[in-house]
């Protein structure tokens, strides 16, 4: 069987793995080996059996992977006070060298979450505390980042590494450009992906309107980044050759400087595929790409499939890319198809946050509206002011900075304005399980694929 006949094998790819890594996630074995047979008749009967093998390498590499994060010696140290040495990572994890007790020394690599909402800074760590085992939903949240165990802080001490030192003068340069704290902070999630300053207020009015997800790096970020670099690469006359791959090299310093996180990692792939297939001069499909981005990631790390980020992140992008192949032109097409995008978005995303925060934000189609072409505008105006005052044109960049504050006090305003609307909606427990969470965003995908087919039909010549 020859896989190249398929329209988007790199999309099969990703479903076939993440369909066996989703299987070795389920404790029963008999339950497992049964949707195992019944996956390889499926696909014998449609005649694409080689992805199976897929399916059981994902089946078998997420059982590995398990096996290996339950395989250490932290139990010795549950409910203890510990000193840890190690590497702080994405603010909210520390990964040890070593961790010692009264009586016993763990020389293991071993990530913990750190429980504190005081945002511990990044490098070096020497931390003092109690270490606990987290259970119930957050459990299954730790373990889709690979971690073992909680740590709560008694006392810390930062040694920062050359990566900290320039996210530290990045964030010493925001802060003495913000018009606010607030805005700081803002400016910190937007930019760094450090959001636990944001204020709670403010994080509710964001939880409202539906639109948490720009207090996430995720594929609109990078999307404006790489956007905006590339623009400014393209103003010195070096080609579009020349600056695709400069875009390409600045992304992964970013991606370095900001952590691995499986949405922002996600993101870099695609957008770096995107350029990719543009150098070689080849047709670009969209979901193709999507498959490829999310199989690596799941390579990567195949228990990312766990986590929230990484489902909210996907299918977002599953939505935005089904909205697009509507094609409409024009001025009102452009319209229609921000409101088609922000529904489409709205309408992935929706079951997940039903299910993991129990509330429905319907409002969050309008809002999005608002807040995406903003955040471009806040995002756009921190790169370049930062480009500018690092290159000692503080003055100049200093307005830049002024207008993406006047930019995010204007979505604010906007925010607060559409979270006093009737339209979000609170339930005590989820109303729906995982299994219809599924039947949904199926139900979603067929209908966003048959009406821009049908779309495509109709504006076709004749």
């Amino acid at each position: 069987m020859n896989l190249n006949q398929f329209k988007n094998p790199a999309l099969a790819s990703f479903l076939a793995f993440g369909i066996g890594i989703s299987t070795g996630l389920i404790k029963s074995d008999l339950y497992s080996s049964l949707i195992i047979i019944s996956t390889g008749i499926f696909l014998i009967i449609a005649k694409i059996f080689p992805y199976w093998i897929l399916v059981v390498l994902g089946f078998l590499y997420v059982r590995i992977d398990i096996a290996r994060l339950q395989d250490n010696s932290l139990k010795e140290f549950i409910n203890r006070k510990v000193i840890v040495f190690g590497k702080i990572v994405d603010n909210r994890f520390v990964v040890s060298d070593s961790i010692i007790s009264m009586d016993k020394v763990l020389y293991e690599k071993t990530k913990l979450f750190i429980s504190s909402r005081i945002p511990v800074g990044c490098g070096k760590v020497k931390m003092a505390g109690l270490i606990r085992r987290a259970r119930g939903s957050f459990r299954t949240y730790l373990i889709s980042n690979r971690a073992s165990g909680v740590i709560y802080p008694i006392s810390y001490k930062i040694y920062p590494d050359k990566i900290c030192s320039i996210r530290n003068h990045i964030r010493e340069i925001i802060r003495n450009n913000s018009w606010s704290d607030v805005n700081f902070e803002i400016f910190r999630a937007l930019f760094l992906g450090e959001r636990l300053g944001v204020p709670e207020n403010v994080l509710e009015i964001f939880k409202r309107t539906g639109t948490m997800h720009i207090l996430a790096l995720s594929g609109l970020h990078v999307g404006i980044i790489t956007l905006v670099i590339f623009s400014i690469i393209l103003m010195f006359r070096s080609g579009e050759g020349i600056s695709l791959i400069l875009t390409v090299v600045a992304l992964s310093f970013y991606l370095i400087l900001v952590g691995f996180k499986s949405s922002l990692f996600r993101a870099y792939l695609f957008f770096v595929s995107l350029i990719i297939a543009r150098l070689a001069g080849r047709k670009i499909k969209y979901l193709n790409v999507w498959g490829f981005a999310g199989l690596i990631s799941l390579i990567y790390s195949p228990l990312w499939l766990l986590n929230p980020g990484f489902q909210f992140s996907y299918l977002a992008t599953l939505g935005i890319i089904l909205s697009l192949k509507f094609n409409l032109r024009g001025v009102p097409g452009y319209i229609l198809t921000l409101f088609l995008t922000s529904l489409a978005a709205t309408m992935f995303v929706s079951p997940l946050q039903i299910y993991y925060f129990k509330m429905f934000t319907p409002v969050s189609i309008f809002a999005n509206i608002l807040v995406i072409p903003l955040v471009f505008v806040v995002l756009s105006e921190i790169i370049t002011g930062l480009l500018f005052t690092v290159v000692h044109l503080g003055l100049i960049g200093k307005l830049f900075f002024n207008v993406g504050n006047l930019a995010l006090n204007i979505l604010l305003w906007g925010l607060k304005v559409i979270a006093r609307l009737p339209g979000t909606f609170v339930y005590d427990k989820s109303p729906i399980n995982m299994f219809q969470v599924v039947i949904l965003i199926t139900f979603f995908t067929v209908l966003f694929m048959g009406i821009g087919r049908m779309v495509s039909e109709i504006q076709k010549p004749g």
